[in-house]
């Protein structure tokens, strides 16, 4: 790991180089002077644009009053061109590269599409300041939404449905914001604001593809604005898209598989032991079972014995012969067992698991639809109405759903078709035509009505009324053959020889799906937002007039009644699969009532100024909140109507509706000083305050002998000495506390006249304190550490062997912590005779992120650990462009991630702050070393617009533009921090490589 200065140096080096490359492209085109040029036949400067003259409150869609860059508070804005010219197609991934606070590592899409793990699909997630996606609130036009639901809990709103060409801006402000936004606003804020009152219509065609493969992203969206009367007095803005594409799979990422070879030949006790087996090869894999099955215990756990002859192997482990198959002389079979004894089958094999058909991100069907009416009622009233709707649903994830996510198979010695006479564990291959469909779709509807009243003496007042609906559905095949009592059950078909897997199963397929159910679920959760607001001047002071702003909010949040469940296939003679089952998750709500006030207060301004005090503003803000958090401590029942006989479990013992009460008043000051025109210094304090949600505090775990357990990760358990996997679940604590924080920021704005005239430079240093995290303890590896200190309960031990049963993943309040460090930015344009030039950077350095990594243990570094959910040290984006004037246009985009650490190197959260802790090579290893390299992306753009009166009637309106992402198809780079995943680079980078974009655009 590079030294803090090291790494800070490296990249405020970046950040300088970035400001002089000798790059030649741009997306800037200069503003004529007033009536030199028609608006329709130039290309207006927005990219570069400075967002500090501000509208009337309320006049545009934002519902928020009007926000700038060179505020008390940092706002950070990303204008609508930035975003169009970002290379990305979803709205999370443009704001991980363009905005340099947020510390997402990897996205959802990103998530192994063949795996179980959250099931998020393509949703979006932000995270300001590394402090989680669930403390950065998401606004959209300054409203409250609703969250994204998923198996009982609530996640961030999802933003990826909103179509980027529907955007206006983004306005972002990093830090502790509870006086102003409310709760959740810990990290900082993010306010996607719409387009609004368009006029004309635009179509724009989009396909992208990879230079090296056929993984094609095609989008087409559409706006149109047209008033309605005579009198004009109502307006109407529609927009619509729709994108698909087809996902890239490990077979066309030659060197995923060579990094895959490479984790696997660094650490291969990472992957299999000799009482694990490798999970993924060619052919079936076998190792010796210690432990008995379904009453069959070995007489010896040394070696594995032939059935057939006799002869002992030598060996714990061997791998099935290539081409074996039922009708395989026994004798054969024995040779080929014995040639193998002693190593496992780790070839690549086209299945979906760990294999040529690996889907590696998740590609969705995406539709979208909006509509915006703005109805001028009278000179004083308007009157205004938004309805939204959003579905995204996954293409072509496909996971083996034959274990439940287990993927070696427990054999007893007197199975038939075992050739062994002593219990085994067996991988079984599938290829990918044997496997399931894994498909989530979410979807978003929304509506918003509301008014705006101009009163006397220049103030406004607005009013809405906002509700909005997110829902999932989640469905795939399953069939467990693990087990014998969940999920069908079918683990005795491989006890009792009914399936032979001791057979070449990608050359003799078994027909798995014969026995496949179809498991289902569904999820909701709806928001229901009040808003009074008003805003206006008061008394005139020598510096000018105050300016408040004040309101009241009313919301709801609600969790309906969630469901998953599923039937599955019965074994004759049976009628009927005693497993099958459904399960509920109780609803939950939280009801919000809130006041808040804001005052901006020019104490000195241009009519009052004196030498070294041309401009001082003072902001102040303060909200108060009543929290109302209903839950129900029997969270999840679950119902198996064809159990014999039938039978319902509950997750508490008691029904009953428990309200949680809090209470939270929040403010906000700042102040802004400018001694001269080209310098101006802020500084801001703030506080925030999240209460517990319902899930958190609402009991989960499944009892009464419901195995609904996931498998965790490997990880070192220091209590046996070993390595292996063991079982998770959910619970959660109804004595979980509220989080607070403290925020400190300030900084200095530089924007020099002269020849640098247009320059503008701001640094800013930012620090939150927080107190009593809530974090979910879900780290099987810091729980293991833990020892006697875990959490009551929250790990289970076998009596006998000491080994962990079961993990319990729950909230806890854990202890203070605290984050800092460093934003710049710079921004700059210049017009010459052969263009504008424009040039835009951003960087963000975290000094600390200083954490608690348990109950009861001091705060630990997570800066530099992103694969132990910290943040990386340094991280910077930075765009040169250029714009002819009325035609071309040009732009280089560089990111770039400073190093970090490897999980589990030393210094690791993990190791709960020992310095002199027994290191886990589990991931190191792999790895062959402790850390991951920087990384650096170079992406270009080149367009043309042929104007509003072209040559060709046909070509009115016409703009082509062609990007290449990844300029240099760097690779990313080899990382191996989330095992068991097959993926192993960094989720920085994309394993699209080389790509581009050609997007047709029509404005009429």
């Amino acid at each position: 790991m590079l030294p803090a200065r090291r790494s800070s140096r490296a990249a405020v080096q970046l950040f300088a180089a970035m400001a002089f490359a000798p790059f030649l492209f741009g997306q800037t085109t200069p503003t004529p002077p007033d009536g030199a040029t028609k608006k329709e036949d130039v290309s207006v400067m927005t990219e570069f644009k400075v967002y500090d003259k501000k509208p009337v409150p309320f006049t545009d869609a934002n519902m928020d009053i009007p926000r700038g860059i060179n505020d008390v508070q940092a706002y950070y804005i990303i204008g609508a061109e930035e975003l169009e010219n970002s290379g990305k197609t979803d709205l999370d991934d443009a704001l991980r590269d363009s905005l340099s606070q947020n510390t997402l590592a990897e996205t959802n899409a990103q998530v192994d599409p063949s795996a179980l793990t959250l099931q998020m699909g393509a949703s979006s997630s932000v995270n300001l300041r590394g402090l989680g996606s669930s403390q950065t609130l998401i606004l959209i036009n300054g409203q409250r939404t609703s969250n994204f639901a998923n198996r009982g809990a609530t996640f961030q709103p999802d933003i990826n449905g909103i179509p980027l060409a529907a955007i206006e801006r983004v306005e972002v402000l990093p830090g502790s914001a509870s006086a102003i936004y409310g709760g959740t606003a810990v990290g900082g804020v993010v306010n996607v604001i719409l387009k609004r009152n368009y006029q004309g219509g635009q179509v724009s065609a989009t396909y992208q593809n990879t230079f090296d493969s056929d993984a094609p992203m095609r989008t087409l969206s559409a706006i149109y604005g047209f008033s309605v009367g005579k009198s004009g007095r109502t307006h109407v803005t529609l927009s619509g898209s729709y994108s698909d594409g087809k996902p890239l799979r490990m077979k066309d990422r030659p060197f995923l598989v060579d990094y895959f070879n490479r984790a696997v030949a660094n650490g291969p006790a990472s992957f299999y032991t000799n009482t694990a087996t490798f999970t993924s090869g060619a052919t079936p894999n076998i190792v010796l079972n210690n432990a008995a099955v379904n009453g069959f215990a070995n007489a010896q756990n040394q070696t594995l014995t032939l059935k057939s002859t006799g002869q002992p192997l030598g060996s714990r482990l061997t791998s099935i012969p290539y081409g074996s198959s039922a009708s395989t002389p026994p004798a054969t079979l024995a040779a080929g067992l014995l040639a193998n004894a002693g190593k496992y089958n780790v070839d690549f094999a086209p299945s979906v698991w760990r294999g040529y058909e690996s889907t590696l991100t998740q590609v969705p069907r995406k539709e979208s639809l909006m509509a915006r009416v703005d109805h001028q009622l009278t000179k004083r009233i308007s009157l205004f109405a938004d309805f939204a709707f959003h579905r995204s649903a996954t293409l072509e994830a496909k996971w083996v759903p034959i274990g439940n996510g287990q993927y070696q198979f427990p054999i007893p010695g007197n199975a038939p078709t075992n050739p062994f006479r002593e219990n085994v564990f067996v991988s079984i291959p599938m290829a990918a035509d044997e496997a399931s469909h894994n498909d989530i779709t979410n979807q978003v509807a929304a509506g918003v009505m509301g008014g705006l009243l101009k009163l006397p003496g220049e103030w406004r007042l607005a009013a809405d009324v906002n509700y909005s609906r997110s829902s999932q559905k989640v469905s795939y095949g399953l069939a467990n053959f693990f087990n014998a009592t969940t999920f069908g059950g079918y683990a005795p078909l491989l006890w009792t020889g009914a399936i032979n897997p001791f057979v070449d199963t990608l050359a003799n397929p078994i027909d798995w799906s014969r026995y496949y159910g179809e498991w289902t679920g569904y999820n909701y959760d709806t928001m229901l937002d009040y808003n009074l607001r008003a805003s206006g001047p008061l008394f005139r002071l020598f510096g000018g007039r105050p300016v408040l702003t004040v309101g009241s909010e009313v919301y709801t949040e609600r969790l309906p009644q969630a469901f998953v469940g599923g039937a599955f296939p019965p074994v004759p003679p049976a009628a009927a699969n005693p497993t099958n089952q459904y399960s509920y998750f109780i609803g939950q709500r939280i009801s919000t009532y809130a006041g808040h006030a804001e005052l901006s207060v020019p104490l000195i301004s241009g009519q009052n100024e004196k030498p070294f005090l041309r401009a001082l503003e003072f902001q102040a803000a303060v909200r108060t909140e009543y929290f109302e958090v209903y839950t129900n401590p029997d969270g999840r029942i679950n119902l198996f109507p064809d159990a014999i006989p039938p039978r319902e479990t509950h997750s508490a013992a008691v029904s009953r509706q428990d309200v949680a009460k809090l209470h939270a008043t929040k403010p906000t000051f700042g102040l802004k000083y400018q001694p001269f025109r080209e310098v101006t210094f802020r500084a801001s304090y703030a506080e925030a305050f999240i209460p517990p949600t319902f899930a958190q505090l609402t009991q989960r775990i499944n009892t009464a002998g419901l195995a609904a357990a996931t498998p965790t990760a490997i990880f070192f358990d220091p209590v046996t000495n070993s390595s292996y996997t063991s079982l998770s679940v959910a619970g959660n604590n109804p004595d979980l506390g509220p989080e607070t924080s403290k925020n400190w920021n300030c900084g200095v704005i530089w924007e020099p006249g002269g020849a640098l005239k247009d320059f503008r430079f701001n640094v800013e240093y930012w620090r939150i304190d927080k107190k009593d995290l809530i974090r979910n303890v879900n780290n099987v590896q810091q729980l293991a550490n833990m020892g006697e200190r875990a959490p009551a309960g929250s790990v289970e031990r076998n009596p006998t062997t000491h080994r962990v049963d079961l993990f319990t993943f729950a909230f806890y309040n854990v202890g203070d912590g605290m984050t800092d460090g460093w934003d710049l930015s710079a921004d700059y344009r210049k017009t010459t005779p052969i263009g504008a030039f424009g040039f835009r950077a951003r960087a963000t350095l975290t000094d600390h992120l200083k954490l608690p990594p348990a109950i009861g243990f001091a705060p630990v570094d997570y800066v530099g650990f992103v694969n132990s959910d910290g943040v990386n040290r340094g991280k910077a984006t930075g765009t040169i462009s250029w714009s002819s004037g009325r035609h071309w246009r040009a732009s280089w985009i560089t990111t770039y991630q400073t190093d970090y650490q490897q999980r589990n190197s030393r210094g690791d959260p993990n190791y709960l702050g020992d310095r002199n802790a027994t290191l886990n090579t589990l991931y190191t290893a792999p790895q062959g070393g402790d850390s991951v390299p920087s990384q650096t992306y170079h992406n270009v753009s080149l367009g043309y617009n042929f104007g509003a009166r072209p040559e060709r009637s046909y070509l009115a309106g016409l703009s082509i533009q062609f990007t290449v992402n990844n300029l240099f198809n760097t690779l990313p780079p080899f990382d191996t921090g989330r095992i068991p995943t097959p993926f192993f680079y960094s989720r920085y980078g994309n394993v699209r490589l080389r790509d581009y974009i050609v997007r047709v655009k029509k404005d009429f």
